[in-house]
């Protein structure tokens, strides 16, 4: 998905991967919520939220890991 080429506004670019990882994170699909959150902080690096996001969503995935083996 190539957001890229709707703006180059960095704080809408941040806002709008910062959703879609949300959205991502809402549906348990942790690799692409992470990878989302990952686009939106080369946007805007200090976000905090974002920062707490990713955490958390690695977290899941790891938490998913385990459960699966």
């Amino acid at each position: 998905m190539s957001l890229k080429n709707k703006t180059t506004d960095k704080d809408k670019l941040s806002q709008l991967y910062h959703n879609l990882g949300n959205s991502y994170l809402k549906d348990k699909k942790y690799e692409e919520s992470i990878n989302a959150f990952k686009q939106s902080l080369k946007y805007k690096p200090k976000d905090n939220d974002t920062k707490y996001n990713l955490a958390y969503a690695k977290a899941m995935l790891q938490k998913q890991q385990k459960q699966q083996q």
